[in-house]
């Protein structure tokens, strides 16, 4: 049986030092009611970078270039998490597709919320690390 990977991401907004997460709802499965950051699974033959695309898609309602989005890393899971640059003056294009809400948080305060899951802490740290 084949494993399921995942691809994860947020946006960054460098100029204003944000972070976009994704405030997940009382449907999903995974972590209700918690901040995390935005992705799912690859589906079928995709790759890493076709189900960004289409979870870019499905959740905000946005696409980016190639150019402003970067691999941040790779778990031990094999799943890969992005880093999209998005300008804040963009904002005014992202429409929630799905979920409870979003929220820009800045860089500080991220690390400290309560209610990040621990996948998002684990991603905010690395992103930190390498920033």
């Amino acid at each position: 049986m084949k494993k399921e990977q995942k691809i994860g991401f947020f946006l960054y907004c460098r100029k204003e030092q944000k972070i976009l997460l994704h405030f997940r709802d009382g449907k999903t499965k995974d972590s209700p009611y918690k901040w995390d950051c935005f992705g799912g699974e690859i589906e079928n033959d995709e790759t890493p970078e076709e189900a960004l695309a289409r979870e870019l898609f499905e959740e905000l309602r946005i696409s980016v270039r190639f150019g402003e989005k970067k691999l941040l890393y790779k778990n031990e899971a094999g799943n890969n998490f992005y880093c999209i640059n998005f300008p804040f003056d963009r904002t005014g294009e992202i429409i929630l597709g799905e979920g409870g809400g979003l929220g820009w948080i800045s860089i500080e305060c991220v690390l400290k919320m309560e209610g990040l899951t621990d996948e998002a802490k684990e991603i905010m740290s690395e992103f930190k690390n390498q920033k």
